[in-house]
This record gives C-alpha cells, structure tokens and sequence, in this order.
C-alpha cells in the first residue's frame, strides 16, 4: 500500500510530445474523464516496465508514469504529484507498482 512521499507508477496512454524529450500523458481520472499533461521521458516507461526510448513515436501506446504520493484521499484513491506538472486525484487500481520503498521529502 503506498505511502505518503513514496514514488509509485501511474497506468496510462503516452503519445509524443512537443520535443523528443517529453511524453504527453492521458491518466484515467476518478468519475470518469482524464487528465492529460505532459512530463519528460525518463519519468515514463513503456507497459513492460521498460525505459522508453529516446524516439518520437506516432502512435498512442500503454505506460506509465512515475508520481509521489501526496495523501491518501480516501481508502480507493490517492493525491499524487506527476513530475513538473500537476497534482491529481487517482483510484488506487491505477498504481502499477510502488518505489520500494523509496521516499522523496515533501517538507523542507
């Protein structure tokens, strides 16, 4: 069960960004809808837990992207923090795979 400040993966669709670098992203949100934004590659990985390549695809594809827990909102969802962008409100079934552990402060 992931923990506040732990690192977690986040299903979702990836398709190119603006530059080569990014990934814009496409996370189902609760209730339905998305949010949609967009995030450098290396905090992306393709469905089978790979890094993505550093190419330019033209095709939507199935990932996941990296994001901190910020709170638990209920027992179903969680508040989690993607990279350089936002903060959204997941369901728990989108979380692929926890950090292991690994924490990252969100106090100074």
């Amino acid at each position: 069960m992931a923990q506040t400040g732990e690192t977690v993966w986040i299903r979702c669709r990836l398709s190119r960004g603006l530059y080569t670098h990014e990934r814009s992203y496409f996370i189902k949100a609760p209730g339905g809808g998305e949010y949609e934004g967009t995030v450098q590659i290396h905090f992306c990985r393709d469905s089978q837990h790979k890094p993505l390549a550093d190419k330019h695809p033209n095709v939507e594809e199935t990932g996941e992207v990296l994001g901190v827990v910020v709170r638990t909102e209920n027992n179903a969802q969680l508040l989690v923090a993607i990279p350089g962008d936002q903060n959204i409100v997941v369901d728990r079934d989108q979380i692929t795979e926890t950090g292991g552990g690994r924490r990252v402060p969100l106090r100074a």
